[in-house]
């Protein structure tokens, strides 16, 4: 690792942020662009960085998961479901655009993985 920020700075930095590279950057009091390549050069850090995107992600889906629950709320319940199918449902044919819907994080120049990459049907 690059003279600096030891790894175990870097892991207590991303701590709660969510795959947030601003925040992490705040945390470890440097720039957005030094925190991203810290993490882009380490593959530990990589790994525990998509696991803060995937927690984000998981709140996400919870929340919508809610909002589908909603008995008391029919129009949201309609746009969520509408959303999950346009975002979620390529597989079965659902979508806004007729292409499938891709994410790339903030790494995805430095790095071997992408969240949202996931096409079980790939």
């Amino acid at each position: 690792m690059a003279k600096g920020f030891t790894t175990e700075q870097i892991i207590k930095a991303m701590e709660g942020t969510n795959g947030n590279l601003s925040l992490i950057a705040v945390n470890l009091n440097c720039s957005w662009a030094t925190a991203r390549k810290y993490i882009s050069d380490n593959d530990e850090l990589r790994t525990i960085y998509k696991g803060e995107n995937e927690r984000m992600l998981d709140k996400a889906e919870s929340i919508i998961s809610q909002a589908l629950d909603n008995d008391d709320d029919k129009k949201t319940q309609l746009e969520t479901a509408k959303w999950i199918l346009a975002t979620k449902g390529y597989s079965r044919g659902y979508n806004s655009k007729n292409k499938r819907f891709e994410y790339r994080n903030a790494l995805a120049p430095y790095s071997d993985f992408k969240i949202g990459d996931d096409d079980p049907d790939e």
